[in-house]
């Protein structure tokens, strides 16, 4: 089997890693030269495909909050520009847009910061 050394041995461990596959390939993984010099990289192994779980699931969650606040800011735009047709029985158009832009610009840029 070859020797891999340096840091091109510990990039290889951390791409498998990232990937997920070094379960997969373990007995490969343990020849490596780096993983018998420096044991400490098998205790970043669970620790590593545990944080891509994360934060894949964190992307998930925040990109869902962002468009549900969203559609919601959009859905309240609708609503208002609605009643204000109910109430003075015409349609603005330049206020209508008006309020729709701000409307789903604020609810978005809020969603993105927080």
């Amino acid at each position: 089997m070859q020797s891999r050394s340096g840091p091109w041995a510990l990039e290889n461990c951390w791409l498998l890693t990232r990937t997920g596959v070094l379960p997969a390939t373990c007995d490969l993984a343990w020849a490596w030269e780096v993983v018998q010099q420096i044991t400490e990289v098998s205790v970043l192994v669970p620790a590593s495909v545990g944080l891509k779980g994360n934060l894949e699931m964190t992307l998930a969650s925040r990109l869902s909050t962002v468009v549900q606040a969203t559609l919601v800011g959009f859905l309240a735009a609708v609503a208002a520009v609605l009643l204000g047709v109910l109430t003075r029985g015409r349609l603005d158009l330049v206020q209508a847009s008006s309020l729709n832009a701000s409307s789903v610009s604020t609810a978005f840029i809020t969603a993105s910061s927080l």
